[in-house]
């Protein structure tokens, strides 16, 4: 693989997961909102692009190469996204389960 392309491959690694956080960002709001149905498409089309991220760096890892410090930030940025995807995904159950975490005023 020329450097060139393995740039571009680590470019859009990183743009993925930019726009995978985003996404699940959005359905973290939209929960908020009570929108169930546009918070499940948001969080499905996220899973879409971290799986399209994690292709390309998975055909990047097949390749000999020197030390890549834009891989090491893509992979950094990888990491960093499962490890929110997870804390969304629990703050989504938080918020269907306790309904006063919408703004309700009453105490639990």
């Amino acid at each position: 693989m020329k450097k060139e392309e393995m740039t571009n491959d680590t470019i859009s690694v990183i743009q993925l997961t930019t726009q995978t956080q985003q996404f699940y960002h959005q359905a973290f709001m939209y929960v908020k909102q009570d929108n169930y149905h546009q918070a499940q498409y948001c969080l499905d089309n996220g899973n879409k692009l971290l799986l399209k991220a994690h292709q390309i760096h998975a055909k990047l890892l097949n390749q000999e190469c020197e030390l890549d410090l834009l891989l090491v930030h893509a992979e950094d940025m990888l990491m960093s996204l499962q490890l929110y995807k997870s804390m969304m995904k629990e703050f989504i159950d938080l918020y269907k389960t306790f309904p006063t975490l919408r703004g309700n005023k009453q105490s639990l």
